[in-house]
């Protein structure tokens, strides 16, 4: 469900300050108002619907009306792609320099006057997109001069079939697979895989390698995770194999049972829950990201953004960029800082949160405690409410305070981060330099554990259902785990 005016209201770039503008198409207005009278001012209308019939009268309309429907779905079209623009300059531009004008210009290259009668499936291919003049990794904002060029707007309402999907999942779909996004991405130190997907396409002998030549593991630290990972491989792709057997061409996360299958495999994790293992996998694999990411010389590993093998969602890991072994060395170390300033801070908040308990004229601290592990294991609050004594949800709620607790992480994290990647910097970097640079260090830090908690809040907000598996969830199991030992 959307509003009516998306479908004659048109984003394009603005050629004279490289931005998106927006500008009202009468005659599509007047053609949408005549073809859907009962959505006439209307705040919400069934896109799916509308698609149909627009699609429709593309492909069996007179001349003028398969020119106003074109008209309508690829306005339609233009705000789905100036969405993903802003969202992905939100999200990266700032740590990865660049713009939102640079993807409006790469991406909103569709124009009027539009053929007069919509492409005919299958019956033009898109040549590749110009890069920006001079070589470099940033794409000129300017508009795309196009002769027999086919817009990225026109390809994917070219290969757009109303009855599979709505437009707005297609067209995400369609930009996500445009090559020139891609590299611009790939150019700008932005990576994307998945957990499983790695851990699936890696050896015990790849693995070995790196484990012992990069991050200097000891040897009974590699023979434990190349035993897991073969373990890993025996479960998984025997059922990969029949997953894909029935369609499933996505990596999902290991079940429960696959878990506790894996566990079985070696007699080192026959005792491990299939919490644990979970978390060594994903450590694993962890491992295996930041190596790829480390071991390329100012770009990431080429990797699908939407490779099949993925979960399907729009997730990237930001590579830096990496130009000598000491930039190289600097990334491992601090990467190893992350999750042990993770645990402490969680620990510390833990404590503090106690602590103010034990002093209220009703103590609840074990309440908060239980309440608090039991739900970042996957339990909603109200499954927690008769554990803890409480008659309803919003008594959880109030007992745990996630927004203070979190706020309290973060704070604990990026004090002792901040420290941790000082003291590391002043190996790599001069003095002068580091004292300049300062500020810039406590943006990143900030901008980087707001991402870790953000993305706890996301996976939570509010109920579960089933394992929690944010970074911060496995953190605080990890730490009831260690205390029980």
């Amino acid at each position: 469900m959307g509003t009516p005016s998306r479908y004659w209201l048109f984003a394009s770039i603005n050629a004279a300050v490289g931005e998106c503008q927006i500008q009202t198409l009468e005659d599509a207005k007047a053609f949408f108002r005549q073809q859907f009278p009962q959505f006439v001012g209307s705040s919400d209308v069934p896109d799916k619907e509308i698609q149909c019939q627009l699609m429709l009268l593309c492909q069996s309309g007179d001349e003028e009306t398969k020119r106003q429907s074109d008209r309508c779905l690829r306005c339609f079209i233009s705000h789905q792609i100036k969405e993903i623009c802003l969202d992905l300059a939100r999200r990266f531009g700032g740590r990865n320099r660049f713009s939102r004008q640079e993807l409006f210009g790469l991406l909103l290259d569709d124009d009027f006057d539009p053929p007069k009668s919509p492409l005919k499936r299958g019956t033009l291919k898109a040549p590749p997109l110009k890069r920006g003049a001079g070589g470099g990794s940033k794409h000129s904002a300017s508009v795309l001069k196009k002769t027999s060029y086919q817009s990225l707007a026109s390809q994917i309402l070219q290969n757009f079939d109303p009855e599979k999907s709505e437009l707005s999942t297609w067209t995400n779909w369609m930009v996500k697979c445009h090559q020139p996004l891609k590299e611009f991405l790939l150019e700008n130190g932005i990576y994307r895989s998945t957990d499983w997907s790695i851990l699936n396409k890696t050896t015990p002998g790849e693995l070995e390698n790196i484990l012992s030549e990069v991050y200097c593991l000891s040897p009974i630290e590699i023979e434990q995770y190349k035993l897991l990972l073969e373990s890993f491989l025996a479960v998984y792709r025997a059922d990969r194999l029949q997953q894909r057997q029935r369609g499933i061409q996505k990596c999902p996360p290991p079940t429960k049972e696959q878990l506790e299958k894996i566990a079985n495999q070696s007699p080192a994790t026959t005792n491990l829950s299939p919490d644990r293992v979970l978390g060594r996998l994903q450590k694993m694999a962890w491992f295996l990201r930041q190596y790829r990411i480390a071991s390329k010389s100012g770009s990431p590993p080429t990797v699908e953004i939407d490779n099949p093998e993925d979960d399907g969602s729009f997730n990237y890991f930001v590579a830096p960029e990496v130009r000598d072994n000491a930039e190289t060395d600097f990334l491992i170390a601090y990467s190893r800082e992350l999750q042990p300033c993770l645990l402490g801070a969680v620990e510390k908040a833990i404590a503090n949160r106690v602590s103010y308990l034990q002093t209220r004229r009703n103590p609840k601290h074990r309440e908060f405690l239980k309440a608090i592990e039991l739900f970042h294991r996957g339990k909603s609050m109200t499954e927690i409410a008769p554990e803890v004594g409480c008659q309803k949800q919003y008594q959880v709620t109030r007992l745990l305070k996630l927004d203070e607790f979190r706020a309290d992480v973060k704070q604990l994290m990026l004090v002792e981060l901040k420290r941790r990647v000082l003291d590391l910097a002043k190996v790599y970097v001069n003095a002068e330099l580091l004292q300049n640079s300062e500020q810039k260090i406590d943006d990143a830090l900030e901008e980087e554990i707001s991402i870790t908690i953000e993305e706890a809040q996301s996976k939570s907000m509010g109920k579960n259902t089933g394992t929690n598996n944010s970074d911060l969830a496995r953190a605080i199991c990890q730490y009831f785990d260690e205390r029980r030992k």
